[in-house]
This record gives structure tokens, C-alpha cells and sequence, in this order.
């Protein structure tokens, strides 16, 4: 008797709240970006676009109209084959970046708290497919089971998640990419033949996601070349500024040296900068923590990278 187990969407959705997908602004942009450099072909001119825009509505029931903030992210990549892999993860990609299909959850969920409406499109030879997502019912579901009861029930989190997932194919799209009051993002994905567009609502904690973030990160994260654009603001990563290349850009080494004493343990610490040793001890029996190590730079040091070798 074979047995099959599998997580459902909603506990997997879930488990990345309160913090526990150990992400920051700077590495979720990275995750979303890791998946677009994922479908483009390695000679392709490869365009990613990060913006947030603001957007009115109304609630008739409230009677109130209120902003909502999103994140948009579009590539001119070889857009998705299987819309719904992107949630379900049941193809793996091999030799990507992005490898275990869970870059756009952590994404998802970490940016909109799961809340709020989600748009997924992707074109591919200019016929379109997506998915909106809606977490409203969703998430009000579970906080009532978190406050009032000691386990939550999945299940049922994942049938309320389920009848908010619509599918919509090329004839819905085309109509609704009509709208004048598209963006200026959506405008260009309307014009490119492939490609993948994400509309994220965020959470408050989120909406100004993109002010805080420097686009040289990006430089130093990526060896590949590729126009990146946030808000607006452009950079072209290249194989050519980055400090990954050790030919161009000397790294700064680290030796740590330990050894262990009948009644303490010794550290000794070494660079290749300058001849300066240090020397580190720590009682076995004691609280304290040797919790870092550092040595100068001089002014023409100041751009390596700093490489630890623990012994």
C-alpha cells in the first residue's frame, strides 16, 4: 500500500505568515526577479519593470472610497505554460534559479499578508492566460479559527482559497487590458509578443517597498546581464561591474583559528589586508559569546568583499 502526502495550498500559505519566511524588501524583489530571469532565454534582451501604483476604489457597502497600493512586476520573458504551477508547484524547474517553486508564495505572501486581490498574467506568441486570486474571504476565515480555536482546519481554508482562484483566459484578458486606466506597466506588456505580469496588493506595511530600495543591490546580486527598471529608475546589470569577479575586484580574507583548551578556547584571526592578529578567549564555563570580529580597511581596500574561512 503506497501512501500519497501533500500540503494543501492554504497551510502552505500559512506557514509563511508572522514572519516565518525569513525574507526582507531587498530579497523578496530578488525572489520575484530570480523567477522572470528564469524564463527568458540566455540570449534574450531581458527587461524586468518593478512600479507601485496607487488606485482608487469604492465600497458601496461602506459607503467610502479608499486607496489601494500595488506592485507590479512585468518581464518580456517566455511567459508561463502552466499558469497554475505557479501555485501548486507540481513541476519543478532544473538548473534555474528559482528551483523550488517557492519564490512567488514567499513573494505573495509576505507583501500582501494574504489579503487583498492578486492578478497573474502571462502571454505567450500574444495569446494570453492568468489567475486572480482573492485572499479576503480567506484570511478572514482564519483569523476567526486563530482566535477562537487551539488547531486550524486546512481543509477548509483551502475550499474558501479554491473558490477564490478564477482562472481567465485570452478573450477576458484582451477585454480588460481595453481599460484606459491601465497603467503605464500594463501598457507595455500589452505591446510585448510573451511575457509575465504580476499585480500584488500590498499590505500598509508595504506600500512604500520600492523607496527603500538601492537598484545597485542588484548588481552585486546577478552576473548575467539584464535591464532592470524600479519606479522607474533604470540600471543595466552586467557580467562586467560585478565584485563577484575575483580577477578584477581582490577579496578581503578572513582566517579563523580555534583551539580548544582544557579550560578555554583560544581564536586567532588573520586577514590578508593588512598583518594585524587578533586574539580572542572564552572560558567554557562561561555566558558570554564571542559575537564578532573586525579589522580596519585602509581607503584603497574599501570596495572588497569579505570572505570568512572558519578553521
Amino acid at each position: 500500500m503506497s501512501n500519497k502526502f501533500s500540503r494543501s495550498l492554504a497551510s502552505i500559505l500559512c506557514s509563511r505568515l508572522g514572519g516565518n519566511i525569513g525574507h526582507n524588501d531587498n530579497s523578496i524583489l530578488e525572489e520575484l526577479c530570480d523567477n522572470s530571469l528564469d524564463a527568458f532565454n540566455d540570449s534574450d534582451n531581458k527587461n524586468v519593470y518593478f512600479a507601485t501604483y496607487n488606485c482608487e476604489d469604492s465600497d458601496e457597502e461602506l459607503e467610502e472610497d479608499y486607496n489601494k497600493t500595488y506592485l507590479e512586476v512585468l518581464d518580456n520573458a517566455n511567459g508561463i505554460s502552466n499558469i497554475n504551477n505557479i501555485l501548486d508547484g507540481s513541476k519543478g524547474k532544473i538548473n534555474k534559479i528559482g528551483c523550488k517553486n517557492s519564490g512567488f508564495l514567499d513573494s505573495l505572501a509576505y507583501l500582501s499578508k494574504l489579503d487583498g486581490e492578486h492578478t497573474i498574467l502571462t502571454k505567450i506568441n500574444n495569446v494570453y492566460c492568468g489567475l486572480i486570486i482573492t485572499f479576503d474571504d480567506f484570511i478572514k476565515e482564519y483569523n476567526t479559527q486563530s482566535d477562537s480555536n487551539d488547531t486550524i482546519d486546512y481543509d477548509k481554508l483551502d475550499m474558501i482559497l479554491t473558490n477564490n482562484i478564477s482562472n481567465i483566459n485570452n478573450k477576458t484578458i484582451k477585454q480588460l487590458l481595453k481599460d484606459k486606466k491601465n497603467s503605464n506597466i500594463l501598457e507595455k506588456f500589452k505591446k510585448q509578443k510573451s511575457g509575465t505580469y504580476l499585480k500584488i496588493q500590498l499590505n500598509k506595511d508595504h506600500y512604500d517597498i520600492l523607496e527603500n530600495i538601492n537598484i545597485n543591490y542588484f548588481q552585486y546580486k546577478y552576473n548575467t546581464k539584464l535591464n532592470l527598471s524600479i519606479n522607474e529608475e533604470a540600471i543595466t546589470i552586467n557580467d562586467v561591474n560585478t565584485i563577484c569577479k575575483t580577477d578584477k575586484y581582490k577579496p578581503a580574507e578572513v582566517d579563523l583559528y580555534i583551539s580548544k583548551c582544557l579550560d578555554y578556547t583560544l581564536y586567532k584571526i588573520v586577514n590578508n589586508i593588512n598583518k594585524e592578529v587578533e586574539y580572542y578567549s572564552k572560558q567554557h564555563n562561561s555566558k558570554s559569546l564571542l559575537r564578532n570580529f573586525s579589522f580596519t580597511f585602509s581607503e584603497s581596500t574599501k570596495n572588497l568583499v569579505v570572505i570568512i574561512h572558519p578553521s
